[in-house]
């Protein structure tokens, strides 16, 4: 790969990385592409552990966002330095650079697009009362859970609604409805098995507090960060919190997951509800 091609691929990904969506929506560079893109070359992982990028509580060091592709692009341009002209490492250089030019444009951009969208939708929270990280307990069903998502109204078709009686419901259909994370322990007492999630009218919650507001949940760490002691709620990650313009005090007593240290998901956290039971809302 000559030098001018390397500098025209390293300067299209900067191009990329200062332009919206890229510079508006939080993201986590995936490892695979750290591996993929930089560590397979030459001395690859030495330049990585040698940089400036800056390092977690755990010791290892964060790509996120536009200034950790910007950061992956210059390690890897320096990288490359070191190839021969016209050898068979530095062709595989050049497709790799290529590929990663393909990745953020193809992958990357629609991702990002589609959670700057998310976000836009989210924007009016008015009749929303329960907010991301709250632990409520369903009224009749009395399992507990945490929300990790809303819409405004019922989103699911009037098939589904029929079958899940949502016209028994005080507001029926026209009332908030949340994505939950219900608590497995008491999941295995009510049902005899887990749930994964559920999708529950605003009218059957009611907010849990004290030693109760803590659940337990296999994603409950892919979507939550931490714990907040100071208002009993789950700190949702940067990804849903930019998606539902949720905030925190900084001055708040937050229990931080260790396994956050290293980044966060930026995956959308949608709700599962076409599999629930009938019990998510009556």
């Amino acid at each position: 790969m000559s030098r001018s091609t390397a500098i025209t691929i390293y300067r299209t990904i900067i191009r990329w990385t200062r332009k919206p969506p890229a510079c508006e929506v939080p993201f986590d560079v995936p490892p695979s592409d750290v591996q993929n893109f930089l560590y397979s070359l030459p001395d690859g992982k030495q330049f990585f552990d040698k940089s400036r990028i800056p390092k977690n509580a755990l010791g290892k060091r964060i790509l996120a966002d536009g200034q950790g592709v910007r950061d992956l692009a210059r390690l890897s341009f320096e990288a490359s330095k070191t190839l021969a002209k016209g050898s068979e490492e530095a062709s595989q250089a050049f497709d790799r650079g290529f590929e990663a030019l393909r990745r953020v444009h193809s992958e990357y951009t629609p991702i990002l697009v589609e959670l700057r969208e998310w976000r836009a939708r989210q924007q009016d929270n008015q009749g929303v009362h329960f907010p991301l990280g709250q632990v409520v307990r369903h009224k009749k069903y009395k399992y507990r859970g945490v929300v990790c998502g809303w819409d405004k109204t019922c989103e699911r078709d009037a098939s589904w609604q029929i079958q899940m009686g949502t016209n028994l419901l005080p507001n029926g259909g026209n009332q908030a409805f949340y994505g939950v994370l219900p608590d497995e322990s008491d999941c295995i007492k009510l049902f005899g098995a887990k749930r994964d999630s559920k999708y529950v009218a605003q009218d059957n919650m009611e907010p849990v507090e004290g030693d109760e507001a803590r659940i337990t949940h296999a994603r409950l760490h892919g979507m939550f960060v931490g714990y907040n002691v100071t208002n009993e709620r789950y700190l949702p990650n940067r990804t849903m919190r930019y998606l539902y313009h949720e905030d925190y005090d900084e001055t708040d007593k937050i229990e931080i997951f260790p396994q956050h240290f290293a980044g966060e998901s930026t995956e959308l956290n949608e709700n599962e509800s076409d599999k629930e039971h009938k019990s998510d809302i009556n």
